[in-house]
């Protein structure tokens, strides 16, 4: 049985508020306790993202996006074994997840009338877009991550790039530092690159030049590449991790990491606009909804959950409690602009997160 009381308001993470209208912009989360490493993803535990702890304030870094050659003239696309989505938000990358244990699909390279060769990408933003009014994703020092681990199947050797702004790249004609990957058709293939062995391809003959540990210094996204001659070619990326995490890394995974049927529907571009993970402590996990207005712990066994809610003075402001195996809905109608401690108490286990209303 759950119960829900409110004392006075009922602010819940770092969110924008318009006060005048209780109009919700946008959220943001600060941790009580920070960390600067990059954590480990791995497809089969259904983390909708990367967290690289890089994310520069807007709570959208490490979210799998996809692209493809169209502005290139190209008519390449990524076919997807499933549907994306779930009840709270169209986007939503788990079923994926859940179905293959990675961003798994089938690269359909079609040239078109574009001279260079035909490609789609499975990408992450590493600290985000700018702010709630514009996407443009900014850079980020990933310098201590050392380099890139990485866990894939693929039936053509794919790419993987160091993306960096829109103006660099346009000084360096698009040839960033980049690793072409192993081909891995069969079993799932472990490769961990240091940002030294990232070049720039080639066939580049340009005065500016930039190697992989200064495109790291800047690093906007990190993106794998499937780019090769027309065809059709099934891929997973099963994990990603930082380089010094290596020894993570060695381990087999290959009944997890498994290619899809090549019978797909056609992906949409998937960007974190309605829900956005705030953290994950003690099996409980919390997302916030934007266009319902909410609170969501997802808590996958029955135990005791209380979620207490004070201003920075340590005056209580609202209390939450439940039992239940389920989706606990926090309701966020009465919110004012300020600094608040959620504490969360589950059995024995206590985190605290800061988090600010605007």
């Amino acid at each position: 049985m759950d119960n829900y009381e409110f004392f006075n308001t009922f602010p819940l993470a770092i969110f924008y508020i318009n006060t005048m209208n209780k109009f919700l912009s946008s959220i943001v989360l600060l941790a009580a306790t920070a960390s600067f490493s990059f954590d480990d993803w791995f497809g089969y535990e259904i983390a909708p993202y990367v967290y690289t702890n890089l994310d520069g304030g807007t709570e959208t870094a490490g979210y799998w996006l996809f692209s493809d050659d169209h502005q290139q003239n190209g008519l390449s696309r990524t076919l997807l074994p499933t549907e994306l989505g779930n009840e709270y938000w169209d986007f939503a990358i788990e079923p994926l997840l859940e179905f293959c244990n990675g961003v798994c699909g089938t690269a359909v390279l079609d040239q078109g009338t574009s001279t260079a060769a035909p490609f789609i990408s499975a990408y992450i933003n590493v600290a985000g877009e700018t702010s709630k009014t514009d996407d443009t994703p900014i850079a980020a020092d990933a310098s201590d991550w050392g380099g890139i681990c990485i866990i894939y199947k693929s039936e053509v050797a794919p790419i993987l790039e160091l993306g960096l702004s829109q103006n660099v790249e346009a000084t360096l004609s698009n040839a960033i530092p980049a690793k072409i990957l192993d081909e891995a058709p069969n079993v799932a293939k472990t490769q961990c690159i240091p940002w030294s062995e990232f070049e720039q391809p080639s066939w580049y003959t340009g005065e500016v030049k930039i190697n992989g540990e200064q495109a790291a210094k800047q690093l906007v996204y990190i993106n794998f590449k499937i780019q090769a001659d027309p065809g059709r070619y099934r891929f997973n990326l099963c994990a990603i991790g930082p380089y010094k995490h290596a020894s993570v890394f060695n381990q087999d995974i290959d009944n997890y990491c498994q290619l899809p049927n090549d019978t797909s529907a056609t992906a949409a571009i998937y960007k974190p606009k309605q829900t956005l993970h705030i953290g994950t402590f003690s099996r409980l996990k919390f997302h916030f909804i934007k266009n319902r207005n909410s609170l969501l712990v997802k808590s996958p066994i029955a135990s005791e959950l209380k979620v207490l809610i004070s201003d920075v003075r340590g005056i209580l402001k609202g209390i939450y409690e439940g039992d239940a195996a389920t989706n606990h809905y926090i309701p966020l109608d009465n919110l004012n602009r300020g600094v608040y401690i959620l504490n969360v108490v589950s059995g024995n286990n206590t985190q605290k997160y800061k988090i600010q209303i605007r």
